[in-house]
């Protein structure tokens, strides 16, 4: 098992769906979010600077969601993940899952992505 960042039920508004309707106004999203960094926690020693700043990747994962319009949460999760293994080096891995509510009687729908530098990156 790898060390590994976690962002868990970060709680995102994007225009999502694939009938035109649900497009027409935000909805609520969960995402969560793994960060697996190159040399694991072993190489951070300790020093802020050698990881990445959670507040700043939710910052960044909400602003994504809500610029863009996207028919497939997959198109979503797969543009989240590449986002941010490319804007953060020291990652060697990204995964990232997204729910929707939108099935009655169905707590969510959600897919997960994973992104690996040098294979996706």
């Amino acid at each position: 098992m790898s060390d590994e960042i976690l962002i868990g039920g970060l709680q995102v508004e994007a225009r999502v769906g694939v009938p035109e309707d649900e497009r027409a106004s935000p909805q609520g999203l969960e995402v969560d979010i793994r960060m697996v960094p190159a040399g694991g926690f072993g190489g951070m020693e300790d020093d802020v600077a050698r990881t990445v700043d959670y507040d700043e990747v939710a910052q960044r994962v909400r602003a994504k969601c809500g610029a863009g319009e996207w028919a497939l949460i997959e198109s979503l999760a797969g543009e989240l993940a590449g986002e941010l293994l490319g804007g953060y080096e020291l990652l060697e891995r990204v995964e990232v899952e997204v729910r929707k509510f939108v099935i009655p009687d169905c707590g969510y729908v959600g897919v997960r992505v994973g992104r690996e530098r040098g294979r996706d990156g």
